[in-house]
């Protein structure tokens, strides 16, 4: 019966040997086509993987509205075996374009020190990383595009805020461009609370152009993780295992970070208040001498007025008696005379 069957198959297919090989070539490459969607998905995953780790993509990325201080870093890499804990900072910042249109570029800071620190491990595909505080390197996203290498950027503030308390640069040349996994859109940046709501620019600049007292972000990329591949379960659960850490952390450090704000506020409040008292009590001491020297003023311009009253009642006195003494030599001019004529007379004889 099998015999039977085959040689119908054979003789059909030698009849119409176009239709045969159509079915047949359609079935080919449905298949290689299956089998390379189905091959292409792990390739592609671990071409990304290693992209990622070449350029130290970050694992976590923590911000905070308090801001984190030496105590938080510390008790980060402490707590964190394993895994890289690098400070920086971040703003957002108004730009200035051609249309002198109001865009916001979100600013970092770059610090190249470290291994495989996040920062600095951008992806530069033109120009090279800013060595001097006056130098940025931006995104070589379609948006900012009319930028070159070579061009200035102005940061600033919204209308009534100053920038310079949170940067002290805001002019800086371009000198160079950067790809990062980050971004991996072309257009999409980010949302910000500033201007339109949407990232225009992603800017680096070096970490000391930024004034602020404690850091504004902290970036974490753990050694452990790098062993697995970034889309398989196991990085997920050790991801997941970092992450429990962090947050244990967080809860125990931000009671802690809450008590340091307010103990210094208090502090600064009570140096603040210290400092009004002491003011204070100069300024009541001054007017208290003020006073005393205005009461020994008056004391003395009181000794002054008896004394001129004095004065001219004796000088009243003298002029009376000056008086006195002319109308006696007036009196007595006649008989001074008559006696000097006497006196020459008898000289004469």
């Amino acid at each position: 019966m099998k015999n039977i069957m085959l040689k119908n198959a054979f003789a059909a297919m030698k009849k119409s040997k176009s239709r045969f090989f159509s079915i047949f070539g359609i079935i080919a490459i449905g298949t290689g086509f299956f089998a390379g969607l189905l091959s292409s998905a792990p390739a592609m995953r671990i071409s990304s993987d290693h992209y990622y780790d070449r350029t130290s993509l970050l694992d976590y990325r923590l911000v905070s509205t308090y801001g984190f201080d030496d105590n938080d870093i510390k008790a980060l890499t402490e707590s964190l075996d394993g895994a890289n804990v690098y400070p920086g900072y971040y703003t957002d910042a108004f730009v200035n374009t051609d249309t002198g249109e109001k865009k916001v570029a979100r600013v970092y800071s770059l610090d190249k020190t470290g291994e495989n620190n996040p920062y600095s491990s951008l992806d530069i595909v033109d120009g090279r990383l800013p060595e001097s505080e006056n130098e940025c390197v931006i995104d070589s996203g379609k948006l900012v595009m009319n930028y070159k290498v070579g061009d200035k950027i102005t940061l600033s503030a919204d209308e009534g805020e100053d920038i310079s308390d949170t940067l002290s640069v805001t002019e800086y040349t371009i000198v160079g461009r950067f790809k990062s996994p980050a971004y991996i859109s072309d257009v999409e940046r980010g949302n910000t609370t500033i201007g339109s709501g949407s990232v225009f620019m992603i800017c680096y600049v070096p970490q000391s152009c930024f004034a602020t007292e404690v850091y504004t972000q902290v970036v974490i990329s753990s050694d452990e993780l790098k062993q697995y591949n970034c889309y398989d379960e196991e990085y997920e659960n050790a991801r997941d295992a970092l992450g429990d850490k962090i947050q244990a952390i967080a809860d125990s450090r931000e009671d802690l970070r809450l008590e340091e704000i307010i103990s210094e506020a208090e502090e600064e409040i009570n140096d603040g208040q210290k400092e009004l008292d002491d003011k204070k009590a100069d300024a009541y001491k001054e007017i208290d001498e003020n006073e005393q020297k205005l009461a020994d003023a008056k004391i003395e311009l009181d000794d002054a007025a008896s004394q001129l009253t004095d004065g001219k009642k004796q000088l009243d006195d003298s002029k009376a008696q000056l008086d006195d003494a002319k109308k006696q030599i007036d009196e007595k001019a006649p008989l001074l005379a008559d006696s000097k004529k006497q006196l020459d007379e008898s000289k004469a004889q």
